[in-house]
């Protein structure tokens, strides 16, 4: 991942914790410990993925009900989608998908570790959506969103609300789809 991309993560994260008191950034981990991780369940961490948990090792309350997954509890989900692929077949989910963002519990915003690639899983309605290319084109997107201030912070929820016009002009330009 860049340096560029990083920093990009650090100022949209310090511009949510200021809106969201809520929000709970948790220490990173080593890169040794992503590498581990990630093998124990037959997946090698890209650089770019363990540059993400060595910054934070999840942050809760990104958005209502939106996480970054904590590791342990992404290889956890990761885990048990292998098990319901194995039950069910035909989940759409694949192997090289590692879920990174948790939504409302049950839609994963998971990451193909190969290409990096961003699917949404949602198992409650059994439906799989390409997001995009590549987890910086997410990260990217919203950047641009909260550049140009538009998006409202209704505090009672919780909720960052963009503004949909735009949010959907963004989606275009970073070729992006809605995970639900």
């Amino acid at each position: 991942m860049t340096n560029k991309t990083m920093a990009t993560l650090d100022t949209l994260l310090a511009q949510v914790c200021e809106m969201n008191s809520l929000t709970e950034p948790l220490p990173g981990v080593s890169k040794v410990e992503v590498r581990a991780a990630l093998r124990s369940i037959g997946l090698e961490a890209p650089d770019w993925l363990s540059e993400i948990y060595q910054w934070h090792n999840g942050i809760w309350e990104i958005n209502a009900l939106v996480a970054f997954l904590p590791l342990a509890e992404a290889v956890s989900t990761y885990t048990n989608y292998r098990a319901l692929k194995e039950d069910i077949g035909d989940l759409g989910w694949q192997p090289s998908w590692f879920p990174l963002i948790d939504m409302n519990g049950n839609v994963q915003l998971c990451v193909d570790v190969v290409t990096g690639e961003m699917h949404a899983v949602d198992i409650e309605f059994g439906r799989v959506t390409r997001l995009t290319s590549h987890f910086e084109n997410l990260v990217a997107a919203i950047a641009e969103l909260f550049k140009q201030e538009a998006y409202s912070f209704d505090e009672a929820a919780g909720n960052i609300e963009p503004d949909a016009a735009i949010w959907s002009d963004l989606k275009r330009k970073y070729g992006m789809a809605d995970p639900w």
